[in-house]
């Protein structure tokens, strides 16, 4: 069984934090298809009912729950145990397992479980933009940045974070991926400031490159760059020049990224 350890900890913090950011924005989807309390029209609550089942809240919750535990122990004197790890398992069943305590913390999760999250990701609709309009737009889970209408040159790529790591479980032929989170809390401090939306955010495209680097082939600035110019011209209304992958993508793309792999 091939195994990989030698991958910088910034892989790691980058990808939890992306999947809590997924998982978060999924679990509201979940809480207002239930209750019907939204902003949302029921036409969307409807794609979104269609696509969610019983087992989405375990692997959400799952997720968010570590996260959090994560960014408490941070702010303790104690802080997060050395040994700190994710782990990701190529398995054809959804499972996701955590663990947050002095001795021991860190969290398995199979890749069919993060194709669900992804499969979600770009079938779940977040918000709405013109709600009032006749014709409301929907901004699904994957587009993030595009949200209340913003549309950045530069943004935490949490779709393609997560796919990136995929990709290069696939390249490599990887079948258990194991990345040290020693010194994560020092991160989290840096993901924690990328929250917000215009001045209120600490968004830079150097932070977005220091803190996401890219680890498959597909996803290196010049490869990406070079796809986001040919195979997606047209459809982005900028790229990044600085670092690809910190461009900000619209459904399309991420939905023909995923059909790709």
């Amino acid at each position: 069984m091939k195994q990989s350890k030698k991958l910088p900890r910034r892989v790691a913090g980058s990808l939890m934090y992306s999947l809590n950011h997924m998982a978060n924005k999924i679990a509201n989807a979940i809480q207002y298809t239930e209750s019907r309390h939204t902003h949302l029209p029921e036409e969307f609550l409807a794609v979104n009912g269609k696509y969610l089942n019983a087992k989405d809240k375990t692997i959400v919750s799952n997720i968010t729950d570590f996260w959090n535990s994560l960014s408490t122990m941070s702010q303790r004197s104690t802080g997060i145990t050395e040994d700190a790890f994710l782990t990701i398992a190529d398995h054809s069943e959804m499972r996701v397992r955590y663990v947050a305590e002095k001795s021991s913390t860190g969290l398995v999760i199979t890749t069919k479980c993060i194709e669900r999250l992804l499969e979600l990701a770009v079938n779940i609709v977040d918000s709405v933009t013109d709600a009032t309009s006749k014709n409301p737009k929907p901004s699904y889970v994957c587009e993030d940045s595009y949200r209340y209408g913003r549309s950045d040159t530069c943004s935490p790529p949490h779709f393609l974070r997560v796919l990136d790591v995929l990709r290069y479980m696939d390249e490599t032929k990887c079948k258990v991926l194991e990345i040290s989170m020693k010194d994560i809390a020092k991160d989290i401090k840096v993901y924690g400031a990328f929250n917000g939306y215009g001045y209120s955010s600490h968004i830079t495209t150097p932070a977005i490159k220091k803190m996401y680097p890219s680890i498959s082939d597909r996803y290196q600035h010049e490869n990406w760059k070079h796809y986001l110019t040919t195979l997606y011209k047209g459809m982005l209304a900028e790229v990044n020049e600085k670092y690809a992958p910190a461009t900000p993508i619209v459904r399309d793309v991420a939905l023909m990224e995923l059909n790709l792999r």
